[in-house]
């Protein structure tokens, strides 16, 4: 079974190609495109929950300043 070829850029604009077709318009808006692009960005690394959750949600409104997240 061959593999299809991907090329993701992630400098500028990002761009997403599976076999030559431009697919990155197919990610559920701004919060996806964020989270392949981190997941690009940490491919080598293993990413928790919690990296994820604030990578995409760097501040919580509903969380006091200092109070400990659960």
């Amino acid at each position: 079974m061959d593999l299809p070829k991907v090329r993701i850029q992630v400098c500028g604009r990002l761009a997403v190609e599976v076999d030559g077709r431009r697919v990155e318009a197919q990610l559920p808006g701004r919060q996806g495109r964020l989270l392949l692009t981190y997941l690009v960005l940490h491919q080598h690394d293993p990413v928790t929950r919690g990296q994820l959750v604030d990578a995409l949600w760097p501040t919580d409104p509903r969380v006091a300043p200092g109070a400990p997240r659960s």
